[in-house]
């Protein structure tokens, strides 16, 4: 059994394919109502970054505001494990 310190990290695609994941769990967790969402234990500075999704119009601000969602999410990824919704787990990978 190879040990986990021998393994080569990620390739430049794994991580790629890591991060649409989490922008689309952050898509999804946008688009809850704002009763559910404030029920998910989420940190602060993610629960800011959903709702202020919410009051963004434009499509390009959009696209651009769920990458940086799925940059707090890579950030936090191990606190939101037990937050998730399920498929959104399988998504990034729990």
């Amino acid at each position: 059994m190879a040990n986990t310190a021998d393994a080569p990290p990620p390739s430049r695609s794994a991580k790629k394919r890591h991060s649409l994941a989490l922008q689309e769990a952050g898509e999804k967790l946008a688009r809850l109502p704002q009763a559910e969402l404030q029920r998910l234990d989420l940190p602060p500075e993610l629960k800011e970054a959903l709702v202020q999704y919410a009051g963004i119009r434009g499509r390009e601000a959009k696209r651009r505001h769920i990458q940086f969602i799925g940059r707090l999410m890579r950030e936090l990824t191990p606190e939101l494990g037990g937050v998730l919704p399920l498929d959104d787990k399988r998504l990034i990978g729990y």
